[in-house]
């Protein structure tokens, strides 16, 4: 019997008989209608228990989590997480039955404990006072319980969220290796088997002290797991009630050499030893993204660095997204790692994760050397805990099967209106063992030591002349040999074939293809029967084995070594058998073979203003078939071999326009010259204004020389430090003290060219005049208003490209414009060796007032940075005038002289001078249609403005002037 809003009844076994009235009576009891929702919330020292029939809407006094420091949006985000990670009932129950009052029960579910009843109430709020009387020994995790009690009956008990008392302790550990070398880079994890639905994990990657303590961490079971490579893994439980130290002594595994096989011809090979060794990486994003890069696809909310007080992982800034409104796809790329030499590869990272729905995904990728690989995926759940700080989940991926010479990682965050992913301390490592520990190979034939080798390789019968014979078996064995001692043995058996007993190919030759760069190589097989047991051939160039190839698909016997350069080549070839073994090596091999091309080329490169020679010069010569390219020296002059045939030709320096030549006919044994007169690249104005004055004229004014203060579009803040002097609001700070700072490059080096106009920005760690400096140089701007979408962009490089390793910082602050108040650096690199652009995004700090600074550091005894053309878009602030300041007197070198001669000195300055040679003649000013977009000329001036006094007869439309 079912009623709305009352118990079903049920009764069972009923006989009812045929033209016969049953009567059945049933009294149904109400329904008894829990509460929907219970939280339990701090308040001061005791506990707030609330309660509702309706989730919906519901709003506690006390949120039941941590609100410091939050939005009011995220608050009401983490309170809808709360209600859904609780499963609470939002549909609101209506009840006309009489309720009398509200049992309120407490109990300890972890260590679990009994459950008791703590009060009852005909509120809809209780407070628990005992929680502030609690001692040590009542330490737990606790949850309270509400039941509704009505006239007739009772609802069920409904639980809250859960509240911890007296949870952390200090644990600490300390790992020592057997064999006295330093433990750093040992792994120790601890994950918690009490509470696995807080798939909580403590890891540490340990330093070279072996020691690490843990201040706050949680008590309860865990699973215990000590790594490092080389030595043997600690595995074991410990229940943590209280203050804990461990210690453990880790012994080493002396690894045996693997897969040792023996040829019948007695070439022993085998794995182990030495290898490259992988150089692990470590990411703290303390001083910004570094070579990381950010992929976005919300301009909004991409990864960005983030640093705070109260939510932080361990106290220093961290990567970090969050939501919004529109969909998210956002990448934090690390850059390109060479693991192919790591014995084993782990990922290592903290990170906090806020699930939030379902719509939201964070996941770990890796670059296996042809596609992206998923290995790793957080959803559904919370990881870590990032709101009050210092509780973070840590991962340790075992991405061994991934490692190649291309190994990338990325953090990939997709989303639309969720939370939040937070990821720091990201260490890319093989925990390697000290490679000095590798000392040599042992090899033994019949358990007699012949030798110490270092290569995992040995033709028996050679460097320790033993001397094998035919038909006998010998036993070979191989151990290594570390400082801490020697591995067991690999051991093989063969039966000994000499070399010379086994059929080689016959006939081998080699002779260049006419017309090409190629070589082809043929030989003669032995008959159908003594193929069959012939795996291919082996085929060395000068020395050096260079080819191989498998007779799987059918034997073959001849071979074409392609593209080679001009020289001088010689071949030898063997078979290798089914059985591994293979013919005498050096035995059957070809004479010399002289790769020509027979035709030459040669011409000199100068500079049309001045007549020079230009240095460093590239000529390529090429066709369908070829390619060739050819450097120019001191003097301008190029010389080369290429195959006999017709070309074109590119030539390109720096600094100059290039110039193409087509149809080159270069015949055999003949020499062709051709030479090439380059033209500067001209420098271009900048802010070109056109005025109308009246309906008949139109003033263009411009700037000649390059962007200067007050420059820029409408929405852009533009300096090009072009007035010879620090602009006006700009400030710099020589903190390391020795005088020298950023300077414009008018007052002392106006040979040093700008990226456009005349001037720069410089600063020096090494001087001519002085020697090595260890600057400490900070160039920073006036105030600048940011907005949503604020992009800073410079131009940087270094002076002398053969000394460009400058670190420099850029750095931004919200406070003011002294040094201590930047304390967030937006990029970092070394500077490039020519020109390079850089942009930073600064929509971090829409709606602030910002200050930008340049900082010259960390570095020593390379030359000068320079910077030029600095700008933030979408700003209102503009740079101010600045009053032009005349060059000063430059008797500066632009180049590092240190260890050159005087005699290389003036050279390499002959050569500047002319390339830098120019002189302005004045300007060409033209008129366009935007519709037609055709340039009409209309005329020169040696000034930098133009009266267009035909303006009144031109047809109606829209104009530019250029």
């Amino acid at each position: 019997v079912v009623k709305d809003g009352y118990i079903t009844a049920t009764m069972e076994d009923v006989v009812v008989n045929y033209n016969a009235t049953t009567t059945q009576n049933f009294i149904l009891m109400e329904t008894a209608y829990p509460v929907a929702v219970v939280t339990a919330s701090e308040f001061g020292e005791n506990i707030l228990i609330e309660w509702s029939f309706d989730a919906v809407t519901f709003v506690p006094q006390a949120m039941p989590f941590n609100t410091k420091g939050m939005s009011d949006e995220l608050v009401q985000k983490m309170w809808n997480k709360f209600m859904l990670d609780n499963n609470f009932d939002a549909t609101a129950q209506g009840s006309d039955r009489a309720l009398v009052e509200f049992e309120i029960y407490r109990e300890r579910e972890y260590l679990p404990g009994t459950m008791e009843m703590i009060g009852t109430t005909s509120q809809y709020q209780f407070v628990d006072f005992d929680w502030s009387d609690m001692t040590m020994d009542d330490w737990g995790v606790y949850k309270w319980y509400v039941k509704a009690v009505y006239t007739q009956s009772e609802a069920a008990l409904v639980a809250s969220n859960s509240q911890d008392k007296f949870m952390t302790t200090v644990v600490d550990v300390t790992v020592a290796l057997n064999s006295a070398e330093s433990p750093g880079g040992t792994v120790v994890t601890f994950t918690n088997t009490s509470e696995p639905d807080l798939n909580l994990e403590y890891g540490i990657v340990l330093g070279s002290s072996g020691v690490f303590e843990w201040e706050t961490f949680r008590k309860g079971s865990y699973a215990i797991e000590v790594s490092k490579t080389g030595y043997a893994v600690v595995t074991e439980t410990a229940d943590i009630y209280e203050a804990t130290s461990f210690e453990w002594l880790l012994e080493e595994l002396l690894a045996v050499p693997a897969d040792l096989y023996v040829t019948p011809t007695g070439f022993a090979t085998w794995a182990g030893g030495v290898a490259a060794p992988f150089e692990p990486m470590m990411q703290d994003f303390n001083d910004g993204f570094g070579e990381w890069t950010v992929e976005q696809t919300n301009a909004n909310r991409p990864w960005v660095i983030r640093e705070n007080a109260s939510d932080h992982i361990d106290g220093t800034p961290y990567a970090y997204v969050r939501w919004d409104s529109n969909p998210q796809d956002e990448l934090l790329v690390s850059p390109v790692m060479n693991t192919a030499s790591a014995s084993t590869l782990f990922v290592q990272f903290d990170h906090v994760y806020a699930d939030y729905g379902s719509t939201d995904r964070a996941s770990v990728e890796v670059y296996d050397g042809a596609n992206w690989v998923e290995v790793a995926v957080y959803n559904d759940q919370n990881y870590g805990v990032l709101w009050g700080g210092d509780n973070p989940a840590f991962e340790n991926l075992d991405l061994t099967a991934y490692k190649n010479a291309n190994f990338q990682v990325r953090f990939r965050y997709v989303g639309t209106d969720d939370l939040f992913w937070a990821i720091d301390n990201v260490v890319v490592t093989d925990n390697p063992a000290p490679n000095r520990e590798f000392a040599t190979y042992k090899i033994f034939l019949d358990e007699v030591l012949l030798g110490e080798l270092s290569e995992g390789e040995y033709q028996l019968g050679t460097t320790f002349g033993e001397t094998l014979t035919a038909g006998q078996t010998y036993l070979v064995e191989v151990a290594a040999v570390y400082t801490t001692g020697q591995s067991d043995k690999a051991a093989a058996s063969f039966i000994y074939v000499p070399c010379e007993d086994y059929v080689a190919p016959a006939d081998f030759a080699a002779a260049q293809i006419v017309g090409t760069l190629d070589i082809e190589l043929t030989w003669t097989n032995p008959d159908a029967a003594a193929l069959d047991t012939i795996a291919g051939v082996v085929i060395s160039r000068n020395g050096v084995e260079y080819a191989g190839i498998d007779f799987a698909d059918g034997a073959v016997a001849s071979f074409t070594d392609e593209t080679l350069d001009f020289g001088t080549y010689n071949y030898c070839i063997t078979y290798l058998y089914d059985s591994g073994a293979e013919t005498c090596q050096g035995v059957t091999c070809t004479e010399d073979v002289t790769i020509t091309g027979g035709g030459y080329v040669n011409g000199t490169i100068t500079a049309f203003d001045g007549g020079a020679g230009i240095e460093g010069a590239t000529v390529t010569a090429f066709n369908d078939d070829f390619s060739f390219e050819f450097t120019t020296d001191a003097a301008g002059l190029y010389t080369g071999e290429v195959v006999d045939g017709t070309y074109d030709y590119l030539v390109v320096a720096d600094t100059y326009e290039s110039q193409t030549l087509e149809g080159v006919v270069i015949t055999f044994g003949e020499t062709v010259t051709n030479d090439f007169v380059l033209l500067e690249f001209p420098y271009a104005v900048e802010e070109v204004i056109a005025t109308e004055v009246s309906d008949a004229v139109v003033q263009v004014d411009w700037s000649g020389t390059g962007g200067g203060g007050g420059g820029g579009t409408g929405e852009d803040f533009f300096e090009g430090f072009e007035d010879g002097t620090l602009p006006t609001g700009w400030v710099t700070y020589d903190v390391d003290g020795d005088t020298y700072n950023w300077d414009n490059t008018a007052v002392e080096f106006d040979i040093f060219t700008a990226h456009t106009g005349l001037y720069c920005m410089t600063s020096a760690s090494y001087r001519n005049d002085v020697g090595a400096l260890t600057p400490n140089n900070w160039l920073v701007t006036p105030a600048i208003e940011a907005g949503n979408t604020s992009m800073l962009s410079f131009w940087v490089t270094a002076q002398d490209p053969l000394y460009a390793n400058e670190q420099y910082y850029v750095k931004v602050s919200t406070t003011g414009n002294a040094v201590a108040d930047f304390t967030e650096t937006v990029h970092s690199a070394f500077s490039p060796t020519s020109w390079g652009e850089v942009t930073v995004d600064l929509s971090a700090f829409a709606g602030e007032t910002i200050y930008i600074a340049f900082q010259h550091a960390d570095v020593s005894d390379m030359f000068f940075i320079k910077l030029d053309d600095v700008a933030v878009t979408n700003t209102p602030t503009r740079a101010a005038t600045t009053e032009p300041v005349l060059a000063g007197n430059s008797t500066a070198v632009p180049f590092k002289t240190a260890d050159m001669t005087a005699e290389a000195i003036d050279a390499k300055m002959a050569t500047i001078e002319a390339n830098a040679s120019r002189e302005l003649l004045g300007y060409s000013v033209y008129r366009t249609s935007c519709e037609t977009g055709d340039l009409q000329f209309l005329g020169f001036t040696l000034d930098e403005q133009f009266t267009d006094n035909a303006w009144g007869g031109v047809t109606s439309g829209v104009y530019k002037w250029g």
